[in-house]
């Protein structure tokens, strides 16, 4: 017996379930399927987005970036940056917060003009993104950025605040301030306190880092301005 088509749904259930009592339990699983399959599916990827999404976001949520670094030249292996990584984010960070700490390499390369293009642009959109925090640069890197205004010089705010934090790390970071001058669009020059040689910092020598010029710097747009004043202090300590 067929269900009719146009008839009440409390009818066709009625009649659905008459058609099941005289059936094997084989027949039932087949005529379900026959009949059913493109809603079970359908039921079946429901559940799979809406299980994805209590995964991804309560039961196990993806971490916050605490700070976000881009590492530009120097002699630095990978090896390097995962143990700066891990560094940071032992001295950062909370072991019950669900955060992390993000270092990425990015080579600016004067003789190849077209990777350093795209590195360069992958820079600019992380930083209009607001998802760069700090720079560790070398000194041809750190001119560049200075003079496209990538960085956040620094100024009374920044010092007065990597001086509360700890005034006995603040005395050697003193010590390795980096003024940087460039030409304004105006044509004149500007001198800046771009950011901090951190090349011979404990951390960076504990780690075992070749001693070289490495340039600390707050990236413009930062959303983690405490935490990458932090990270600092953490060099020097």
């Amino acid at each position: 017996m067929e269900t009719p088509v146009n008839a009440p749904f409390g009818e066709k259930v009625k009649i659905e379930l008459a058609k099941l009592k005289t059936m094997s339990f084989k027949e039932k699983l087949a005529y379900i399927w026959d009949y059913y399959k493109y809603f079970i599916i359908g039921i079946v990827i429901i559940l799979i987005i809406i299980g994805s999404i209590i995964n991804s976001r309560i039961l196990n949520p993806a971490p916050e970036t605490a700070l976000f670094i881009s590492l530009n030249g120097g002699f630095v292996t990978m090896e390097q940056v995962t143990d700066l990584t891990s560094a940071l984010e032992e001295r950062l960070i909370d072991e019950n917060a669900n955060e992390e700490v993000l270092i990425t390499q990015t080579l600016i390369i004067e003789e190849d003009f077209s990777v350093s293009s795209m590195n360069n642009t992958r820079i600019v959109a992380m930083i209009a993104a607001g998802q760069l925090d700090a720079f560790i640069n070398d000194a041809q890197t750190l001119d560049m950025q200075v003079s496209n205004g990538y960085i956040i010089p620094l100024g009374e705010g920044i010092l007065s605040n990597l001086k509360s934090i700890n005034s006995d790390a603040f005395k050697t970071i003193e010590e390795n301030f980096v003024y940087i001058s460039y030409e304004t669009d105006e044509g004149s020059s500007d001198t800046v306190l771009a950011g901090v040689n951190i090349g011979k910092s404990p951390l960076l020598i504990k780690l075992g880092f070749l001693e070289q010029d490495l340039y600390y710097c707050f990236a413009v747009n930062t959303s983690n301005l405490d935490t990458a004043t932090k990270a600092l202090i953490t060099f020097f300590e």
